[in-house]
């Protein structure tokens, strides 16, 4: 993390206000500053002030440490900014002039909250289309509420900015949010009295969605995800989250608690961005559907005894870009900065200790908006709060607005960090890398050991991956060469199994006639010994050479082929079911091998193999079933 100030090069008059809770995005290729910066300040009363101003970031040592369009720190910087730089006002902050948005519902414990009318805490970002939009908080509907204007309404220079692309000429994007209008939740009687922390997202198409909730709330057991697709002037469909997903974070606050054994409460903290799964560098590269995904910060955040904010964690959400956005992954660990603790744990506790601590805390001085770790990162800050995300500024290319909100794995992002509730800081990071754990959750969900059908082929490559992500994998095959073969591949190819992050990884072989039901319930009873079953691979089946049309195959060959390629997937269905039911699994997987010519048939006469993936893509009444016993979403996909 670096510091921020507000005091401009060559200020006109002293700067004695404290700024906090920083939200930033990066402005245009075309403009003489990097960013802009909307914070918070600190103020006596309950009016609520904010201020704007674009900004530069300096860096310290050799050009090349420098990011694209970096100016080496001068002494003045440095005295404002401590040794290892950061990001510094252009010019004065100008007074962000927003009409009061009322709470005119807030009754019982939030009568209080008549009297502070908003905005508060707002939020920047770049929509889908390119706009430069802001969100605050209030409600005509409730106590709290959303309320969404464009920037360029409130801040005249931004419209003058956008309307000067050389590239593409024009008076910049159309206006959604030309005045201040407030979000709304369909159905109303949906909404609770206090509204706060949504995030939208923005398809490619430009068309833009709101997440409310992304966990069970306390008070409403039943709400879970929920999010929305905007209609226009705030409004908003109905819940459009699939009934069937698995809630990532269903009951988790009740099963870890901290010291205190207060156990966290979610949630969603910063704007969405759009992130395509391979680098910018690759020219191979191209962004599709199958490889773009959104993701956020949400925090944890964990009262003290007092039932005060003791600490914000940090996690990444990841879900899908395509209807119906399913949820995709949650990081595993909170993710900290390198100079930064978690508050109620020890140094050795977050950073086991980590040797680079010395120059870390060389590279950190005290200032009016920031803390010094003193004597180590566990002085850092009492807590941090981010803010906002946003694709850092000088991306290679000619980069229009309408992509502001997307990236790939290899570009950085700037994360917009409140400390202490009296100062702030930013970070940055590839993208890649503050979604690592997710990513990898994408690739395998939360794997711990698996069962994979077939030593050969598809089976041995995703034997591998498996492998690869730390799973324990059981390979089976009527061939025990061919397991013997395939064990000595897979070692061959990763020769450090069991991996150092996962001790108790096994690779192991066992032979399986999956047309007998008594070889597949045996090799799945092996796997009790490891905790049971959490994905199963129905992948073995044959195409026999003798298979033919109607009148040529013998009886003896489709009796063949449908013992192996049907009952054996439907024995493979059934025992790892029961296996997920004697562990009481809540998740878990159950992944079957078909083929095209269940659709649009073959060119040769193939009857058995053709008929035997017909009852493969029917309504997958096994998913439904077993997700409603188990609270989750045993997935049957048709591979």
């Amino acid at each position: 993390m670096r510091n921020i100030t507000h005091i401009p090069p060559e200020p006109l008059k002293p700067e004695k206000r404290i700024f906090w809770n920083p939200t930033i995005i990066s402005l245009p290729y075309w403009s003489e500053n990097q960013y802009l910066l909307v914070s918070r300040i600190v103020t006596a009363g309950n009016h609520q002030e904010n201020v704007i101003c674009e900004a530069n970031v300096c860096y310290v040592g050799s050009a090349e440490d420098a990011k694209p369009g970096e100016k080496p720190c001068t002494e003045d910087d440095l005295k404002l900014l401590g040794p290892a730089g950061g990001m510094r006002c252009a010019s004065a902050p100008l007074a962000l002039n927003v009409p009061p948005t009322p709470a005119e519902k807030c009754h019982g414990r939030y009568e209080n909250f008549v009297d502070v009318p908003g905005f508060h805490d707002p939020r920047i970002f770049w929509s889908g289309k390119g706009e430069p939009l802001m969100m605050q908080s209030r409600s005509r509907y409730a106590c709290f509420g959303l309320w969404m204007i464009d920037l360029r309404t409130l801040h005249p220079p931004l419209q003058n900015l956008l309307a000067s692309s050389p590239s593409h000429p024009s008076l910049g994007p159309l206006k959604s949010y030309p005045t201040l209008t407030e979000l709304t939740r369909n159905p109303s009687e949906a909404r609770s009295s206090i509204e706060k922390n949504w995030l939208l997202f923005f398809q490619s198409s430009g068309e833009s969605y709101i997440h409310y909730d992304l966990s069970y709330s306390r008070n409403n057991s039943s709400r879970g995800r929920t999010f929305a697709k905007v209609l226009g002037n705030g409004f908003t469909t109905a819940n459009l989250t699939d009934p069937l997903e698995m809630s990532c974070l269903f009951n988790l606050d009740a099963s870890e608690t901290d010291k205190a054994k207060k156990g966290g409460t979610w949630h969603q903290a910063t704007n969405s961005l759009r992130l395509i799964l391979c680098e910018r560098t690759d020219k191979k590269c191209k962004a599709t559907e199958a490889n773009t995904v959104f993701f956020a910060v949400i925090h944890r955040k964990f009262p003290n005894y007092l039932e005060l904010p003791l600490r914000y964690e940090r996690h990444f959400m990841v879900w899908s870009a395509v209807p119906p956005f399913e949820m995709l992954g949650i990081s595993q660990h909170p993710i900290l900065m390198a100079n930064e603790t978690a508050s109620g744990w020890t140094q050795s506790q977050v950073w086991d200790d980590d040797g680079n601590n010395s120059a870390i805390v060389a590279h950190t001085k005290r200032s009016r908006n920031a803390t010094e770790p003193l004597g180590g990162k566990d002085y850092w800050a009492y807590f941090t709060y981010t803010v906002s995300m946003a694709y850092a500024w000088g991306r290679s290319g000619i980069e229009e607005v309408s992509d502001k909100n997307v990236g790939y794995l290899d570009d950085e992002v700037v994360l917009g960090i409140g400390i202490d509730d009296m100062g702030e800081g930013f970070a940055r990071a590839r993208a890649g890398d503050l979604d690592s754990q997710d990513l990898e959750l994408y690739r395998v969900l939360y794997i711990s050991r698996t069962y994979v059908i077939s030593a050969t082929g598809i089976g041995l490559e995703t034997t591998i991956l498996f492998a690869r992500e730390g799973a324990s994998v059981l390979l089976t095959d009527i061939s025990t060469s061919a397991l013997d073969t395939a064990l000595e591949k897979v070692h061959s190819i990763l020769p450090s199994l069991p991996l150092p992050d996962h001790p108790n990884q096994r690779i192991e072989i066992i032979p399986c006639d999956v047309s007998k039901e008594s070889d597949i319930a045996a090799a799945v009873a092996y796997l009790d010994a490891w905790g049971g079953v959490d994905i199963m691979f129905n992948n073995a089946g044959i195409m026999h050479a003798a298979d033919s049309d109607a009148i040529d195959t013998e009886e003896k060959i489709w009796d063949l082929t449908m013992g192996i390629n049907v009952k054996g997937v439907w024995w493979g269905c059934k025992h790892a079911v029961l296996s997920m039911r004697k562990f009481k699994k809540t998740r878990g997987s159950v992944i079957n091998t078909a083929s095209v010519v269940a659709l649009v048939g073959s060119a040769t006469p193939q009857l058995a193999y053709t008929a035997r993936f017909v009852p493969s893509v029917s309504p997958p009444f096994l998913p439904m079933m077993c997700g409603r016993e188990g609270q989750g979403k045993p997935q049957l996909t048709i591979w």
